[in-house]
């Protein structure tokens, strides 16, 4: 069984059947069948934490989870996770939110509808931003960052990079790194 907890793994027992003195409230996720014991912080549960779990999934394993948003920041991220999960011949379950399950029928459809409509806000974000870009560019704004070099320092670099003088040296003249220099034309 791997259990996630809020206690470090090192000073905690584990979260196995033969424990059942040990309090449930703070767990985030934990695996059936019980086939490993792990332990794994909650403060920092992190990407590496999720890879972890992804990692002792065995085909037939359900990942329950105390609250979804202990597992994922975003929809998003919740969806890549249980798709993750699905990959792995393993089901999702969540004990706060019980929609959230992939063992039944009516919890898949929630999950699969769920997913629709982050495709459809990541859709809307990424059309808007675009828009906006296009817009500000009409407006005449420069995109990215700012010159370091203003037209009139470029041509004397040019000029002096002609003459021979080195990238270095240039680079200190200016207070600008040697890369800034060479990508000088």
């Amino acid at each position: 069984m791997l259990h996630i907890t809020e206690s470090h793994p090192r000073h905690s027992l584990p979260s196995c059947p033969q424990y059942p003195a040990r309090p449930r409230g703070k767990s985030i996720a934990f695996l059936v069948p019980p086939s490993r014991c792990e332990l794994f912080p909650v403060r920092c549960f992190g990407w590496w934490h999720r890879q972890a779990l992804l990692k002792a999934l065995e085909p037939g394993c359900v990942v329950v989870v105390t609250r979804l948003d202990r597992l994922a920041r975003s929809t998003i991220d919740l969806l890549t996770t249980i798709e993750q999960i699905a990959d792995k011949g393993c089901h999702f379950k969540s004990l706060a939110e019980p929609w959230a399950d992939s063992t039944t029928p009516a919890g898949r459809l929630m999950l699969t509808v769920i997913g629709g409509l982050a495709e459809f806000e990541r859709e809307l974000i990424t059309a808007s931003t675009s828009e906006g870009r296009a817009r500000a560019k009409r407006a005449g704004v420069k995109m990215g960052r700012k010159p370091k070099l203003s037209p009139h320092q470029i041509a004397e670099v040019r000029n002096r990079k002609a003459e021979g003088e080195s990238v270095r040296f240039l680079a200190r003249s200016y207070n600008v790194s040697p890369n800034t220099i060479s990508r000088v034309r």
